[in-house]
């Protein structure tokens, strides 16, 4: 196949360099977010994470403020007027909950629970979610009114409501915080997707408008010289449909279920670079006239650009889902 033009090599490499730069912004985000704390029966600083809030429990007889943090498994413990009290912090849950109970706080993850005192977080004990009866069901609520004296928190925020029904913040985070959130290094890296999906499928329309008509997207009737180019041809035809099936079916199930096949965008990611690599070896191997590379090459370049669809498409279900 043709290479691609100076022009589209530039703002190819200038896509990439966004692509791949918000990749690396949301992987060192999450290496800043995750706070795996092994001394987690001692009492901690303020903990300062660029973590997205994931819930604030609030109990009205000790009038303390519990701000919660997933990744971090943390809790920083504040006053009604925003003034830090304590803080503690586990080893990594992966995935954590939090819960107000018998003057408890409570911090689990799928199996282990660490149980603290809620009046000043002195460690009680490590304990099973089975043993403790902890359950899984929290979601939270979107605000529909703001009632006075209520506490409300959005992404980095805690606000106190006053009677005028205005929200003054008494607990705020840096503004470099938003550098590390997925609304921003995840459409960077879809616009460099996007941005590297129309350069790829404006020069693969430019390479293949003269055969349009034999190489259609719906038409098999294309017979290769050689038959053992033929199985090769179905395979990269195959592949393309696989990821269309799986672009919709993780935007159907990713909006309804919340995310539910996102993780197998990692084995897709796996085939597609090993089947670049044994596949344009083998094929190699094969002589085919110019008019059948290309045939060849069209496919094997819609097997990419599919794959880079499905892959915005986890994107998309990460971000809005």
């Amino acid at each position: 196949m043709e290479e691609l033009t100076w022009k589209s090599k530039i703002l190819m490499m200038l896509f990439v360099a966004v692509f791949v730069s918000g990749i690396l912004v949301g992987m060192r985000g999450e290496d800043l977010c995750i706070h795996d704390n092994a001394a987690y029966t001692i009492l901690q600083p303020e903990i300062f994470v660029p973590e997205e809030i994931d819930t604030v429990l609030y109990d009205e007889n000790l009038n303390q403020l519990y701000v919660c943090y997933n990744d971090a498994s943390c809790v920083n413990v504040y006053s009604e007027e925003g003034c830090f009290l304590w803080a503690v912090s586990t080893p990594y849950l992966r995935s954590s909950y939090f819960a107000l109970r018998n003057d408890q706080l409570l911090i689990y993850g799928l199996f282990d629970a660490y149980v603290y005192r809620a009046a000043d977080g002195v460690f009680i004990k490590k304990d099973t979610v089975e043993n403790l009866e902890l359950s899984y069901e929290w979601e939270k609520e979107a605000v529909e009114k703001v009632e006075a004296g209520s506490f409300y928190f959005d992404t980095y925020q805690l606000y106190h409501a006053e009677e005028d029904g205005s929200l003054t913040t008494i607990l705020a985070r840096p503004w470099w915080y938003w550098l590390f959130n997925v609304s921003f290094f995840g459409i960077l890296s879809l616009c460099g997707g996007i941005g590297i999906f129309t350069v790829l499928f404006i020069e693969h329309r430019k390479r293949n408008r003269a055969m349009r008509e034999a190489l259609h997207p719906f038409r098999y009737s294309v017979e290769l010289s050689d038959p053992r180019a033929t199985p090769f041809l179905k395979y990269f035809r195959a592949t393309v449909v696989v990821h269309l099936v799986y672009i919709v079916l993780n935007l159907i199930l990713g909006f309804l279920f919340d995310g539910l096949i996102t993780i197998l965008i990692i084995p897709l990611l796996v085939h597609l670079v090993i089947s670049f690599i044994v596949l344009t070896i083998k094929l190699d191997a094969i002589p085919m006239t110019e008019k059948e590379e290309e045939i060849v090459g069209y496919w094997e370049t819609r097997m990419g650009i599919s794959f880079l669809l499905a892959f915005l498409s986890v994107f998309v279900v990460g971000m809005f889902a």
